[in-house]
This record gives C-alpha cells, structure tokens and sequence, in this order.
C-alpha cells in the first residue's frame, strides 16, 4: 500500500505543484511529525512556489504516511477538496491495476500447472474435495478458466495413480489450440483460491461496500462490486441526489432547467430595500438636524454669553455670575414668546401652561470650615423645588443653584418641503450648575430630551396624499418581497435538515457508518439564515415605517436601527452571489480559510489593547483630558495609535508632569539583539521529541553523587 501511495505522489506531482501551497501544511505536517522545523526553514528559503511545493512532495513521498498527512491537512483548510478527490481517485485507480495484475500473474501460474506432466497423486491434491468454493469477481469469463481436451477423465487419473491411467491421454503439443474443457471456472466448485494479497487489496479499496469476501453468499454475479445491481443504482442516485442539493442556482439551471426564483427575488430585494432605506433616510435625517438646532438655539437663549465658541465647558466661577445666570435664564423664559424666531410655544397641562422648575439639591446639613480644616456633613442629600410661572414675581430667585425647564413645544415645518406631514415636539429642557466638586468651578451644561408625537390637526393646503400613497405602497412591496424570500428560505433548510437525515440513515443502512456533525452541518446553509434574519428585520423596520408615516409611531431610532441592519445583511448577503464566478469565488474561499485566523489574532490585539488601556487610564488619566475616562481612553488610544493628532496631545502631557511626559512617550522595539547566551542556544537544532536530552547513566550517577 505504500508504494502504491509512493507512485500516486509521484504520478500528481505536477498538478500538486501547480495547486499546493507549501506554507499552509507546515503546521499539520509537523504536528503529525512528517517534517521538522529545519525541513520547514529549508522550504521557505527555495525562491519559488512550485520549488517549495516539490521539496514537500519530496519529504512526504519519503515518508509511509505522508500522502494521508497531507490529505488531511488539506481538508483541514476546506479550500481545496477537489485535490483529495482526485488524489482518491488515483489511488483507486492503482490499487485496481495493482489487484488485476496479481489476478492475472495468479490465473498464469494455474494454466501452467494443468499443462505440466503430472501423476493423478498431483491431480487428486489439486482438485480435492477440500478445495475453497470462491466467487470470482470476473465469472465464468476469466482470463484464468482454461479448457483441456474432452478426453481428459479426472476420476480415472485419481484412481489410476500411475503412468499406465494415461494412455488414453494425449498431451497437445504448445503450438496447438487448447479446445473446450471441463475444469472449473473462478467460483465453481472446485476453483483454487485466489493469493492473499488480491483478497487484502480488494478489502482495502472498498471497506464499505459489502461484508468480508469470506461471509459472501456463493452466487454468481457479472458485477465486479460486491453489490447487486440494484444496490449500486440506489448508492449513484442517493450521490447525484446530494450533489444536486448542493449546486448553485447556475448549476441546478442547466441541470434539470430550474428557475432561480431565490435568487431572482434577493437581487429584486436588494434594490427596492435600498430605496426604502434612502427614503427613511432622508426623513430621518431632518428630524435629526430639527433637534440638533433646537437645542443650539436654546442654548443661545438662556445661557447668558453662550457662543458657538464654547464647544468645551461652560462654566461659572464667582456668586455673582451664578445668580446673573439664573435670573438671565428665568426672564429669558418668561419672554420667550417675543424673542424666538422659531415655532416654539410653551406646552400646557390641564389648560395651564407648563411652569419653570427650579430645584435645588444640597446636603441635609453641612458645616465646612477652610480656615480651621474641619467639616462636618450629613451625606443624605434633599431636593427642593419650586415652579415660576410667566406672571410669578422673581425677585427671590437669587439663592437657588441647580433648576431644569420644562416647557416647550415645536413644530417641525422643513418636512413639508419633501412632501411630508410635518411633526410635533416636546423638548423638556434641563439647565444643569453643577457643583458636586465644590473646588470654586460650576460646570454649566444643558441637556435636551425630546419627545416626538402626532399633532392634534393637520392641514396642509395643496396636497392630495399621493406621496404618502406611493411610499407606503413601497412599504408594501418591501414586505411582501421579504415575507416571499422568508418563505422560500425556510423551505430550503426545511429540505436540508430532511436530506440530512436521510443522509445519516443511508449510510447507517448501506455502509455501516454514520455521518458526522461537521458534515451533517453542510446541509444547513448559513446564508439562508443570514436571509432569514434580514427579512425579518426588514419586516419589522417596515411596520414601523408605516407606522410613522402615518403618524401613529414617533420611534425614529428604532426604525433606523432594524432597517439598517437589515439593509447591511442584505448587502453582505451579495458576496454568495459573487461566489457563482470563478474569480470572485477565489476571494471568498480565501476568506472563509483566513477566517478563523482572522478571528485569533483580533482575541490576540484585543488583550493587548485592552491591557494598554487599563494602564493609560490609570497613569495618564489624571492628567489628560482624553484618559479621563475608560471609555475614554479606548476611543482616543485607537485613534493615537493611527497616528491622529499625537503633537497635541504629548505637548499637553508635557506641561503636567515630566516623568508622566516620558512614560507616555516610552515604546517597545520591534526587536532586540540576542544575547550571547541565547545565540549559543540557538545553535542546539534538537527537538524535544529527539530524545537526545535523556540523561545518560554516568550523568544520573553524578547528578546523584552531589545530593549524597
């Protein structure tokens, strides 16, 4: 067997050479033992691919298991299958030669020993009644079925016994023609047996086609197989019925003429998603952009000196700037309706206009002495408020620290520009001293959340609503595509998980094995389920949709999410369809062999980020505003390792602190010099496994001497 292996390495060895990629069954070859570390570095140093792809061959013909080893490594990487198809088939095809030629040099040796001169003591040992009854593969027309004269009489040789029993016989001469003859054929009664080296390479080429040679019934049979005919046509159509299964929808076309329905839908799907998620888009993005400067004007409004310059901290200093800022506030609000240019209002409760709310949260007692360094705090915190409406005297204001707003409501107008009913808002304003510090500073900040509903009446004059029509006969069209593709999809898998099924019990049934789960899970297609979830979040997102087109839904957000990353999975889902060109499908089975390479080394980067980050926040965070936080400091470390933006932040590092300055500049070299020490070892080429580093007994003794 394994010069049969020996000869098919080096029959292939110039497709292997075109097709193998030495590098890639470096790591298997060597933990199998095939090759060491030397044989490795002494391949990559051979200047071409073909050159190092030879050596390997050299190494593996060398070796009894090198052909399996590297079987296995390629179908470890799942990117070239077709090499160990055709590295099957040509071990097949020798084994059969191989088996014919003993069956011939066999059936050679018979004919020869019927012709010899013999005596009927040697035809009694040849044809006795112990002779193994044996079916031929090859029937009653093998090469070896030999015919003598009819005037041959086995039983009167047998009992004759000596020279006077073969009168009656002529030998014909080597020159004649052999005429019919009654012997037995390979599996009639009688026969001889064949060697045993043909009945071990018939067990070895077909382990799961049929029992042992010696459980076999006696009957005949032309088929060269084990198998009956109708056993065989069972197996080809169960293979071409899972070959089909797995074809692409090219493939199943020309095949039994298919249409590619799935596929037809996907591309219709691809262009009618998108243009529903640019129309979403654009609502979107001027819902966005109503809230952005809403709350720039409010902050124009009522924090006093504010400008578009303060893109930092607004923050107040002094007693007097902490009550001019208040009361600024206040009277800003209660003359709101005269100074906004926007279409603002206050909002109302129960006919009443919403007031300002002031309130204020401070320790429930605190006595705080600088000068003698003593205090005294009780850590419960109590919070007071108080609400201003427009004709409230605020006269007595001036001591309070912290208040929020809550008062407005707007109308959105820019959407009847792009032919859409406008919406109407709720901004709950919230102005925020905070002095939780108590070091001299009170961060100013205003924060805005904002509530979107339906309005009460809506009138726009000149429009017929075939807009709003239009866009949510799209919607439509949108879903019942998905719902369609959702269909077809779930059908597909259905299908598979019944083939596979049926899979597992065939082979259970004919060849006594069964399927494993890494093959079982071929049958499921993972871009169905990446269809399946797309669909689904296309569905979803386009309820939503109608929904707030239609104005009975305000969730912007979550529309925005489910149609994006339904449209994202649906644009991914085209590199399956890339996969149908012989080209691009180079790229994608080099990606799904990188990916869990891919997926190692981003573990890898990320416990090494992570670790930086850690120490960044701790050491540098106290003095730079960028590793202040943690979440911080895993934004902006990304960004310092491209390269953003560095200048300013070492020059701010700098002014802190000088030795912080240097462990923020300090790095690693890519490579050091090995030392002496580690030179000398290196020079050691022994593998662990060499058992060169036992320990001879002189060593052991000595070793023992020092302990004694």
């Amino acid at each position: 067997m394994a010069d049969i292996k020996k000869d098919v390495l080096n029959k292939l060895r110039p497709y292997l050479c075109t097709k193998i990629r030495a590098e890639r069954h470096f790591d298997y070859l060597r933990s199998r033992q095939i090759m060491t570390r030397d044989d490795a570095e002494e391949i990559t140093s051979l200047p071409t691919h073909n050159k190092k792809t030879s050596a390997l061959l050299d190494i593996l013909s060398d070796n009894p298991c090198g052909l399996d080893a590297l079987m296995e490594s390629v179908q470890l990487s799942r990117c070239q299958n077709f090499i160990i198809a055709k590295i099957t088939d040509e071990v097949q095809k020798a084994k059969n030669e191989k088996i014919e030629a003993l069956r011939g040099f066999h059936c050679s040796t018979n004919n020869l020993g019927v012709y010899r001169p013999t005596t009927g003591a040697d035809f009694s040992r040849t044809y006795s009644e112990d002779s193994t009854m044996l079916y031929h593969p090859e029937g009653e027309g093998s090469p070896c079925a030999s015919d003598l004269p009819g005037s041959l009489d086995l039983k009167s040789l047998q009992k004759g016994g000596g020279a006077s029993s073969m009168t009656g016989w002529n030998m014909p001469s080597s020159s004649s023609s052999l005429a019919p003859s009654t012997l037995p054929g390979p599996g009639d009664p009688g026969a001889p047996a064949l060697p045993d080296e043909v009945l071990d390479q018939m067990e070895e080429t077909e382990p799961l086609l049929g029992p042992r040679l010696e459980e076999r019934p006696p009957v005949k049979s032309p088929h060269p197989r084990w198998k009956t005919d109708k056993q065989v046509c069972e197996v080809e159509d169960f293979r071409r019925r899972l070959k089909y299964f797995f074809m692409n929808p090219c493939e199943k076309y020309r095949a039994r003429g298919r249409k590619p329905w799935k596929l037809t839908l996907q591309i219709l799907k691809i262009a009618i998603i998108t243009i529903q998620l640019v129309s979403f888009g654009l609502s979107n993005e001027m819902m966005v952009t109503f809230k952005e400067e809403s709350l720039g004007t409010f902050k124009h409004l009522f924090l006093k000196g504010f400008t578009d310059q303060h893109r930092g901290t607004y923050a107040l200093y002094t007693q007097t700037d902490v009550y001019h800022h208040i009361r600024y506030a206040v009277d800003r609000y209660l003359d709101l309706q005269n100074l906004t240019v926007g279409n603002h209002a206050y909002g109302r409760v129960g006919g009443l206009y919403t007031p300002l709310s002031l309130c204020r949260e401070f320790y429930r007692n605190a006595s705080i002495f600088p000068g003698n360094e003593t205090f005294d705090i009780d850590p419960h915190v109590d919070r007071v408020c108080i609400a201003i409406y427009p004709t409230v005297d605020n006269d007595s204001l001036a001591r309070l620290l912290n208040f929020s707003l809550d008062f407005k409501r707007a109308i959105n107008l820019q959407t009847v520009q792009h032919h859409e009913l406008p919406d109407c808002y709720f901004f709950n304003i919230t102005i925020m001293f905070n002095n939780h510090a108590h070091s001299g500073r009170i961060k100013t900040e205003m924060m805005n959340d904002v509530g979107i509903y339906e309005c009460k009446d809506m009138n726009v004059a000149g429009t017929s609503g075939k807009n709003d029509c239009l866009l949510l006969m799209m919607d439509s069209v949108v879903m019942v595509a998905c719902v369609a593709s959702l269909v077809l999809c779930s059908r597909s898998i259905r299908n598979g998980l019944t083939l596979q099924f049926e899979c597992n019990a065939f082979f259970q049934t004919s060849f006594g094995k069964t399927v494993p789960w890494s093959d079982r899970m071929e049958f499921v297609n993972g871009w169905y389920i990446l269809i399946i979830v797309s669909d689904t979040l296309t569905i979803a997102g386009s309820m939503l949709k109608i929904g707030i087109q239609t104005k009975y839904l305000t969730n912007y957000d979550g529309c925005s999410i489910l149609l994006g990353t339904a449209t994202m999975l649906v644009w991914v889902g085209v590199v399956r369809y890339l996969g149908f060109f012989k080209k691009y499908n180079i790229l994608i089975l080099t990606l799904r062999a990188a990916f869990p390479n891919v997926i190692r080394f981003s573990c890898c980067a990320a416990m090494i980020y992570l670790g930086y980050c850690f120490c960044g926040w701790i050491v540098l965070g106290p003095y730079h505003y960028k590793f202040r936080t943690l979440d911080k400091v895993t934004e902006c470390l990304f960004s310092l390792i491209n390269g953003d933006d560095m200048y300013a932040t070492f020059k701010e590092m700098r002014d802190k602190t000088y030795m912080i300055w240097l462990f923020s500049r300090s790095c690693q070299e890519d490579k050091t010099a090995a030392s002496q020490l580690q030179a000398f070892i290196a020079e050691c080429r022994d593998q662990p496994e060499s058992g060169r580093y036992n320990l001879t007994d002189n060593q052991t003794a000595s070793g023992c001497c020092c302990f004694g």
